[in-house]
């Protein structure tokens, strides 16, 4: 009788030993499942932008106002609703414009895109770029009219589509010079 209950518990202990296996193995199999698919849509579901397009943004409100260096001087001004860059180039370059797009980067960096309304280059190519870059709202900012030397230093577009897809934050550094980029400072 003593061999025969030893045989059961052994037997019992199989089973047992099976169902933990099985259920330890589907336990592992779930959590396999499980990270897939959070690695998965993590993948899917992208928190940063795509430098290659512009997301419609709208203008910091710290970007108001009137910036200036040395030699020239921005004046962002908002008024009933629309608003406008005026740009004093010291006699270089003077123009004036209505903002018809903003994509910001970072709160820090973006680009604005305006249409001419006085003073645009090329009357063919009336959307104008500038991008701004180490943004403090009430202090400074970097802000960079677009060029290119092989559009003879006007990188300007006919069309708004145009200049959303052009004046990307990867194509930043084809259009404007880091090397040159100045601070501009805010007039209180």
């Amino acid at each position: 009788m003593q061999k025969k209950f030893a045989y059961r518990s052994y037997k019992e202990s199989l089973m047992f030993s099976f169902f933990s296996k099985a259920k330890a193995k589907k336990f592992m199999f779930a959590g396999l499942v499980l990270v897939l698919f959070t690695g998965l849509l993590s993948v899917s579901c992208k928190i940063d932008p795509d430098p290659d397009m512009n997301v419609p943004g709208s203008l910091p409100e710290g970007l108001l106002g009137k910036w200036v260096t040395m030699y020239d001087s921005f004046e962002i001004i908002s008024n009933t609703g629309i608003i406008t860059v005026e740009y004093d180039g010291g006699g270089w370059g003077d123009y004036t414009g209505t903002i018809r797009f903003v994509s910001n980067y970072t709160n820090k960096s973006g680009v604005i895109i305006i249409e001419y309304s006085d003073g645009a280059p090329d009357i063919a190519k009336k959307f104008h770029a500038i991008y701004y870059l180490d943004f403090k709202p009430d202090v400074s900012t970097e802000l960079n009219n677009t060029s290119n030397s092989s559009e003879p230093y006007n990188a300007d577009t006919a069309t708004l589509n145009e200049a959303i897809a052009k004046f990307t934050q990867a194509n930043m550094g084809n259009y404007m010079s880091f090397e040159y980029s100045t601070a501009y400072e805010l007039v209180k």
